[in-house]
């Protein structure tokens, strides 16, 4: 009899062992807010507007630029989705809604970036979205466009073809609804 209690001790330990071992890892969710973001306007070049509680877009006249310090993601995680938030507060003003590029570089500073100095873009559209409420946010799947470190600038901008009947806006970091970029990590 105390073999058999011995027996099944082992057998219950080795499962527990076991299910311990085929537990799948946990996932996590790193939210991190806008370090500077801005807007720059055609019409006056040379204005700085890294201060604004509102940042625009409108055709190619009107761009938001918006930058994220990646280094409090969880080291030696891969990202599983990406996802930048903004708060809007009108709807799109466009057909179209509004699209998300990559800045062609990381370096520009809200404080001095105007239209004669942005960084412009590189590449295609990661994303877009054609349709949104006012007065909330508004959801884009950057995953492909995000890796684990460093830091990412994003371009938003009305797609080309868009006839915009006004200026869509968004909060800034200035702002109580701030821009956001959202990771979900699982580990290694």
């Amino acid at each position: 009899r105390m073999k058999l209690t011995y027996r099944i001790a082992i057998i219950l330990a080795a499962l527990g062992l076991l299910s311990g071992a085929l537990t799948p890892a946990l996932a996590s969710t790193t939210t991190l807010t806008a370090e500077a973001d801005s807007f720059v306007y055609s019409a006056t070049p040379n204005a700085k507007k890294g201060s604004a509680a509102l940042l625009k877009v409108n055709d190619d006249i009107k761009r938001s630029y918006f930058r994220f310090n990646l280094s409090a993601l969880p080291a030696g995680e891969t990202i599983t989705q990406a996802t930048l938030r903004l708060f809007a507060t009108t709807k799109p003003k466009c057909s179209l809604g509004a699209e998300i590029l990559r800045a062609a570089t990381e370096t520009w500073a809200e404080s001095s970036i105007t239209w004669n100095n942005q960084p412009g873009t590189t590449g295609s559209a990661v994303t877009s979205v054609a349709s949104w409420t006012a007065n909330s946010y508004v959801s884009f799947d950057v995953t492909s466009a995000v890796s684990s470190s460093g830091t990412i600038s994003f371009v938003v901008r009305h797609p080309s073809g868009c006839t915009p009947t006004g200026d869509a806006t968004f909060q800034s970091r200035e702002a109580t609804n701030k821009p956001q970029l959202v990771v979900d990590t699982t580990p290694g």
